[in-house]
């Protein structure tokens, strides 16, 4: 089973089976089964949905449950776990986990359990994370990538990758699915090349790579320090010869201060903050106020800015961003999981 969050287009997304959609009749007869203790206790809608995934995958024999926020007073951590992965440590939700890292390392290893295995994504976090289990494996310590293969010492393992090199896979990302995967299924022999899964089948939205129109399309989720960094490493090799097309928007709790050195470095490429019409969706105004101390901004007109005497800054909304793409090769598009769905739902034409 796998209970992630959020979803795009349908609540079902969150609640996978073997990579596959319960019937929504499943899912339809489970809810009303909890509606009484979920109105009794008055749960919050990620509390509810959790609950729901307990329902759904009580006969599942591994599950994986993503965490919404944070760790220590997740909803997901009222259940024990056998494994505990922490994928990355950044600034967002610092309203709620703290300003710093350490802060929000600590939310996040607070929920591990005593005797579980950690697999840890960051390495300068081993000290603190000594304090909570000792069966610890340290990325690019114990285990990592090089030369397209992944290494792991404890069971002495070398695997062959196929990463594509056009697509910004995240090393990292895969490293840490490849350990917990050996952790699960440990001492027996097993077939991995079923769990590989090609470019074209990423979810929507995740290095998401589409070519429409002669035009290359770039989808990614990126909208905190670490994905923005990975984003804009990945394309400086795109920057040649080449004048880009970014398409993004942010929610207002996102630490996005490397949006500066995207603005800096893409010389003679096209910026479009889009606006949509969400409650915690940054505003331009917003926007332009986090920059404007690191950029020299000229106004051609409302929506309009010249940066750095080398940049186009234009403010979209959803609906105008067909007319905006067709002049250019590569476009991007990047920030937010809600972006992707006003692009649906404004049936933006290599989406369809």
């Amino acid at each position: 089973g796998l209970f992630t969050s959020p979803h795009l287009f349908s609540f079902k997304e969150r609640f996978l089976i073997n990579f596959n959609f319960f019937e929504t009749s499943k899912i339809d007869k489970s809810f009303l089964e909890l509606l009484p203790i979920i109105k009794k206790y008055k749960l919050t809608y990620f509390e509810a949905t959790f609950l729901l995934a307990l329902k759904l995958f009580k006969e599942a024999h591994i599950v994986i449950f993503e965490a919404g926020l944070g760790g220590r007073l997740d909803a997901t951590n009222a259940i024990s776990h056998n494994l505990y992965i922490l994928t990355s440590i950044s600034k967002e939700h610092t309203n709620i986990l703290g300003n710093s890292l350490e802060k929000i390392a600590f939310e996040k290893l607070s929920a591990v359990r005593k005797n579980s295995t950690l697999i840890l994504g960051e390495k300068d976090f081993y000290n603190l994370a000594k304090e909570f289990t000792d069966s610890i494996y340290v990325y690019e310590k114990d285990f990592y990538i090089k030369d397209n293969k992944f290494l792991d010492k404890k069971y002495n393992l070398t695997i062959k990758l196929n990463l594509e090199k056009d697509i910004f896979h995240n090393h990292k990302a895969i490293a840490l699915a490849l350990k917990a995967f050996f952790e699960i299924f440990k001492g027996k022999k097993v077939n991995i090349s079923s769990i590989f899964i090609n470019s074209q089948d990423y979810p929507p939205f995740r290095a998401q790579k589409l070519v429409f129109d002669n035009k290359i399309f770039l989808f990614d989720v990126s909208h905190n320090e670490e994905s923005l960094y990975r984003l804009y490493s990945f394309l400086k090799g795109y920057r040649e010869n080449n004048i880009l097309n970014f398409f993004f928007t942010f929610m207002k709790d996102k630490e996005i201060s490397i949006i500066n050195k995207f603005l800096k470095t893409f010389k003679k490429s096209n910026f479009h903050f889009i606006s949509i019409p969400y409650f915690r969706a940054l505003k331009f105004s917003e926007f332009l106020n986090l920059i404007k101390k690191k950029q020299t901004l000229k106004k051609l007109s409302k929506n309009t800015y010249f940066v750095n005497n080398s940049v186009i800054l234009k403010n979209l909304y959803p609906h105008q961003l067909s007319s905006f793409y067709l002049k250019n090769k590569i476009n991007i598009f990047f920030g937010s999981f809600y972006l992707y769905n006003y692009l649906k739902l404004n049936k933006f034409l290599c989406l369809k």
